[in-house]
């Protein structure tokens, strides 16, 4: 039997996605930030297309990050 030596899942691929208080999936409603595991990386999105966008992209590879993710109405991530 041989093991595989790669993971199926890594590390290195995860990622925290935290919706926006006011976001609603079912309306259409997204905005939140994506935060990498691994780096600590946050990337904020507006809408589905920008959500998609920095998981089709390298977004997390680049220096596209945010210190402080814009926050709407003074509310705290």
């Amino acid at each position: 039997m041989v093991l595989a030596t790669h993971l199926t899942y890594p590390q290195s691929r995860a990622y925290v996605l935290k919706f926006h208080r006011d976001a609603d999936p079912r309306q259409g409603r997204l905005e939140g930030i994506v935060e990498s595991v691994v780096t600590g990386k946050r990337l904020a999105f507006a809408n589905a297309e920008e959500l998609i966008a920095i998981f089709s992209g390298d977004a997390f590879d680049r220096d596209a990050d945010v210190d402080q993710v814009p926050v709407r109405d003074g509310g705290s991530t």
